[in-house]
């Protein structure tokens, strides 16, 4: 019998951030090259990550970008039928950040997270597909979770 070999997480890791993901993930072309799209294996979670170059402060872009990308996907899913949270300031792995979630109808859920990492703006966009609310929440807390600095930068 042959042995059967399941990857147990991808990482990432481009200018200022690494983070990891659980699991089998595939890396999908972007056009652009500061954005990163990734597709788990059994293609039910996407994650895509964008890195912008401030124009302002900390405390001014994490508030504005959020409300920027809330506003997106509003206009993205409007008529899905999405319910989503307000856009409201967190903290991951000690790095300021602003998050929102919605779902619709269960079927497709989304965390979104506008976080500063060592000078530069992030957005990472979490979206699962058939898989259960509290599932797709611990899924994208452990991704956003893992959220650490780039060896290049410590």
């Amino acid at each position: 019998m042959a042995a059967h070999w399941k990857k147990r997480e991808t990482s990432f890791a481009e200018y200022e951030m690494e983070l990891t993901l659980p699991g089998a993930w595939q890396q999908r072309p972007e056009e652009e090259p500061t954005r990163w799209h990734f597709r788990s294996a059994d293609k039910r979670e996407e994650l895509t990550l964008s890195r912008h170059d401030p124009i302002d402060s900390e405390e001014t872009e994490l508030p504005r970008a959020a409300a920027r990308q809330r506003h997106a996907v509003e206009l993205s899913f409007r008529r899905a039928g999405v319910e989503m949270t307000e856009a409201s300031p967190r903290t991951w792995g000690g790095f300021p950040a602003w998050g929102f979630s919605g779902s619709s109808g269960g079927q497709h859920c989304f965390h979104a997270l506008v976080v500063w990492v060592e000078g530069s703006l992030w957005t990472l966009f979490y979206q699962s597909y058939r898989i259960t609310e509290e599932a797709a929440a611990e899924r994208a807390e452990a991704i956003f979770g893992s959220i650490r600095t780039a060896r290049l930068f410590r």
